[in-house]
């Protein structure tokens, strides 16, 4: 359900519609843009009558939503959705934003040369090894992980292209790789590792030294711990404890061998595996 209030809406007239709508059953998600607050509705029964709420003071429009995604429709954030990073570039804005990794270039000259033709066409060019904010400095992305573990040795075999643009060199560390981190109220630090070719404890090793006496609650990722770095399947189960993870999520690189390890050790409360469309609530 969509609830419309007036652009007059008091806060307790606000408040009242909440209410209602929890009594109802439903989970209330809140969207307050410049002239009008829309309350969204999700998870109760379909058969409700949405006069139980049109009747309410301050309520303009009420609409039964039946389609996916509700929460992400213009119908419950007509004014679309912008996220901030904290050095002022906004996705989802006016201007148009590419974020572009390893895999959109096929050499350096081509990356130096592009970087310089949409430079001077007006874009802004943005390349740092330093840690980002962003979603109003509610998500932390990291800057380069420290590879401080012994066992933890990138992808081996892994190339990149040398400076001369004809001959490959030896880059198993990935230097590039980044971890995502957010801090859940009541839960703690939840790190998403990507797939980990830093090594899942270094990742979470730096994400501690980060944010010091910030509980450590869940680690989600591929482990990247199949093939040729099984031989690290030991040291990582081993060096995990070290963190109190109340949830390890392992995800597609995390390889068979490494997910039974870990079920060993931590147990199937703590190790939830992922899976394409698996939704987690924390």
């Amino acid at each position: 359900m969509i609830v419309a209030m007036q652009d007059s809406a008091s806060e307790d007239q606000i408040q009242l519609v909440i209410d209602q709508l929890v009594q109802m059953g439903f989970e209330v998600h809140r969207s307050t843009g410049a002239l009008k607050t829309v309350l969204g509705g999700v998870g109760a029964r379909s058969d409700f009558d949405t006069r139980e709420v049109e009747m309410l003071p301050g309520v303009q429009e009420v609409h039964r939503i039946t389609s996916p995604y509700r929460l992400a429709g213009r119908n419950f954030r007509p004014e679309g959705t912008v996220v901030k990073f904290a050095n002022g570039i906004e996705i989802g804005g006016k201007k148009i934003v590419v974020m572009a990794g390893p895999c959109s270039v096929e050499s350096r000259e081509q990356l130096f040369t592009v970087t310089e033709l949409i430079a001077k066409a007006g874009a802004r060019v943005v390349n740092t090894r330093e840690p980002q904010l962003t979603g109003n400095g509610a998500f932390y992305i990291s800057g380069e992980i420290p590879r401080l573990t012994k066992y933890e040795v990138g992808l081996p075999g892994h190339l990149r292209r040398s400076d001369d643009g004809q001959s490959w060199e030896p880059d198993p560390l990935l230097m590039d790789e980044r971890f995502l981190a957010v801090n859940v109220k009541d839960k703690g630090l939840v790190v998403f590792s990507a797939c980990s070719h830093a090594g899942i404890v270094n990742v979470m090793r730096h994400a501690r030294e980060t944010f010091p006496g910030v509980k450590l609650y869940a680690a989600m990722g591929g482990f990247h711990l199949a093939g040729p770095t099984e031989a690290a399947i030991p040291d990582t189960v081993r060096d995990l404890a070290e963190f109190g993870l109340d949830l390890i999520i392992p995800a597609h690189c995390t390889g068979w061998r490494a997910l039974n390890a870990l079920e060993r050790a931590f147990g199937e409360k703590v190790v939830v595996p992922s899976a394409v469309g698996k939704r987690f609530g924390l």
